[in-house]
């Protein structure tokens, strides 16, 4: 059906088929990823591509902070405004996060001896 739609519109040549390929989402988090070091490798790759600084530059250039609210606005519509704005730029930082290396914290190792051995 998307190939139709495509045709019809001219964004595909006649003889190109088009096959929607389904992938299961993932649960790997943040953290997960930047605890693996080949998952870094991949995200240093795509942050050095040209093409992809450039769309990263455009959407920071689109960032909804930049709307200007006006001063009769109702609080809920400043709200809203700030609240996509803070979204908007945690994504951004998440993405680029994900070409820096975060090793995982170790866990406090008790240095300290026993009281009642001390007595």
């Amino acid at each position: 059906m998307i190939d139709r739609i495509l045709k019809r519109f001219g964004y595909l040549p006649e003889g190109t088929e088009v096959k929607i390929i389904r992938k299961s989402e993932t649960t790997l988090r943040l953290q997960d990823w930047q605890a693996n070091p080949e998952l870094i490798k991949v995200g240093r790759r795509v942050m050095a591509n040209p093409d992809f600084q450039m769309m990263i530059s455009v959407l920071r250039n689109e960032h909804p902070g930049h709307v200007v609210i006006s001063d009769d606005a109702p609080p809920t519509r400043s709200v809203a405004i700030q609240r996509r704005g803070e979204g908007y730029t945690m994504a951004l930082a998440n993405l680029e996060a994900m070409g820096k290396l975060i090793e995982p914290e170790k866990p406090f190792e008790a240095t300290f001896e026993n009281e009642e051995q001390q007595l």
